[in-house]
């Protein structure tokens, strides 16, 4: 339904404030659109300039019998009074500006109140990404981190063991066959050892990956 009452008001006020007379023919028969001659939508516009004027605040040049048959009109439309004019009086600036005003500081409430909202949605889902990365995802990779340790201080320690017997072996005139196995288990501590920085690294890079998903939030 067409607010034909503050429309009107607005009108007048951005084009003249107070006191000046405008010609608003054309402006009623914009907003009316397909409904410019419709009888009942006309008169609920006759009503509505009699409401305004009634409440002192405008002041037409004349009051047409909008939709009415009158005054050699069959139906009164805009096109049969294309000089029909309003004044807007202090009253009705009053009420409009104040009316307005008020609309924006509404919509401005509604917009911090969404801003609000919308920030504590996003401060809870990082406090429980927060409280999930502590007690899941961390305590996961530290137990990891402590596994892979351990084990990365047995290759070491086996391969130290193993380059001492090399060189015990050696002063001792063993064999070439007793240094081809053991350069082959020292051969094969090296690719344990190198599986387990690569698995340290695929860790951390898993661990980076969680910390970012637990504070990329999907939004609805």
């Amino acid at each position: 339904m067409a607010d034909y009452y503050h429309d009107i008001l607005k009108y007048l006020l951005e084009k003249g404030g107070a006191s000046k007379e405008i010609v608003i023919s054309g402006y009623l028969k914009q907003i009316m659109g397909d409904n410019a001659n419709d009888p009942g939508s006309l008169m609920e516009l006759g009503n509505t300039i009699g409401r305004l004027r009634g409440r002192n605040y405008i002041a037409p040049n004349y009051t047409p019998i909008f939709g009415h048959t009158g005054n050699g009109f069959t139906h009164n439309t805009l096109d049969d009074h294309p000089n029909f004019s309003l004044r807007l009086t202090q009253d009705g600036h009053d009420y409009i500006s104040n009316s307005l005003k008020e609309s924006k500081e509404l919509q401005l409430l509604e917009r911090q109140t969404l801003s609000i909202e919308a920030t504590n949605d996003l401060s809870r889902s990082v406090f429980t990404s927060t409280i999930r990365l502590n007690d899941e995802v961390i305590p996961k990779f530290n137990k990891t981190q402590k596994r892979l340790g351990i084990l990365t201080l047995v290759v070491a320690a086996i391969s130290l063991v193993s380059i001492s017997l090399s060189t015990y072996y050696a002063s001792k005139g063993v064999t070439s066959e007793d240094i081809e196995s053991l350069r082959q288990q020292l051969q094969s501590n090296k690719i344990s050892l190198d599986s387990m920085r690569q698995v340290q690294k695929e860790i951390d890079s898993s661990l980076l990956k969680a910390v970012k998903d637990s504070f990329y939030v999907k939004r609805h």
